[in-house]
C-alpha cells in the first residue's frame, strides 16, 4: 500500500494464474481478468489502469480480451511483440528487451 501512494510507482494486472488469455475460452479469460483486477482492488486497494498480457505473444490476446480490458477501464497493455506497427494501439504496445 505504501508503494501505491508514491507518484513514481504504477501497478498493473497480469492475470491471476498467468494463463495465456488468448488460449482460454471467453468465459475462462473473463474469470482470469476479473479475478486479477478484483484481487488488486480488494487486497492492495489499487485501481489498475495498465495490464500486461501473460507471455505477450500475438496469440496471447485477441479482440475479445481487448474489449473486456477496455470495459474494465484498462488504458494500456504491453505485449512482447517487436514488430513495427503502422498504427500504435495503447492496448497492444510493443516492448523491447534491453540488456
Amino acid at each position: 500500500i505504501k508503494m501505491s501512494k508514491n507518484n513514481l510507482t504504477e501497478f498493473g494486472g497480469h492475470s491471476h494464474n498467468h494463463n495465456i488469455l488468448g488460449h482460454l475460452s471467453k468465459s475462462q479469460s473473463v474469470k482470469e481478468i476479473n479475478k486479477s483486477i478484483n484481487y488488486l482492488k480488494k487486497k492492495g486497494r489499487i485501481n489498475i489502469k495498465h495490464y500486461s498480457y501473460p507471455e505477450g505473444f500475438k496469440t496471447s490476446f485477441n479482440s475479445n480480451i481487448i474489449k473486456l480490458l477496455k470495459k474494465k477501464n484498462i488504458k494500456t497493455c504491453v505485449t512482447t511483440l517487436t514488430t513495427k506497427q503502422k498504427k500504435i494501439s495503447l492496448l497492444k504496445l510493443n516492448r523491447f528487451f534491453v540488456i
